[in-house]
């Protein structure tokens, strides 16, 4: 029988085998409980938040 149970999340980094960046998301879009969009780096931990934030897709634009 196949799992019905998936892991989120990072599951297997291998850094030397990885480009090095980040992921902006927006976890929960038009909910009144949306954290807004969310910045993480690799290794899943939260750089920046933005509340607020309601629409799609979320952009990372060059410093101006």
């Amino acid at each position: 029988m196949p799992s019905t149970i998936f892991p989120t999340g990072t599951t297997i980094y291998q850094p030397e085998k990885c480009w090095n960046g980040y992921t902006v998301f927006q976890p929960m879009m038009h909910e009144p409980a949306s954290p807004g969009a969310t910045l993480i780096d690799m290794n899943g931990n939260v750089v920046n938040q933005w509340t607020g934030l309601d629409g799609f897709p979320n952009k990372m634009l060059p410093a101006a």
